[in-house]
């Protein structure tokens, strides 16, 4: 009867270290950082209601943010580091790199979420500080 228990016990065991591999983010390799969900969705620069001309998709102001990827009119960012330092407002230090062309540059922003129903997103770097709209 012993060795039935012993194995039994073996198997409860091993399943869950398995469980607890599984669970885990692969060895060596760190968790996926990605832009909060409450940001992700189309943004437009120009007004509320720039969202709704037909040349939406063509304007220079326009960016899309989803989980892993930035998308502007001329380049693009991936998430290095996402750091929420504030909850009312909203608030996130976001560093990213950014290509543009063929170059790769380190860029550190805030991002601000405002507005009636979060439908306003200003975003700050060292340069300048541009409020964008949510399109809807």
């Amino acid at each position: 009867m012993e060795p039935k228990l012993s194995y039994a016990a073996a198997a409860v065991v091993a399943g869950m270290l398995c469980m607890a591999c599984t669970a885990s983010p692969a060895k060596g390799k760190p968790p996926a950082v990605a832009y909060p969900a409450v940001l992700q969705g189309v943004w437009i620069g120009d007004s509320p209601d720039a969202c709704k001309q037909p040349n939406a998709t063509d304007n220079d102001s326009r960016m899309q943010i989803a989980a892993r990827k930035l998308t502007a009119y001329e380049d693009w960012r991936e998430p290095v580091s996402v750091v929420q330092i504030s909850k009312t407002p909203q608030a996130w230090k976001i560093v990213s790199q950014l290509h543009i062309n063929e170059d790769t540059i380190r860029l550190e922003e805030v991002l601000l979420l405002s507005g009636e129903d979060h439908g306003e997103l200003t975003v700050v770097n060292y340069r300048q500080s541009n409020t964008y709209y949510r399109c809807r």
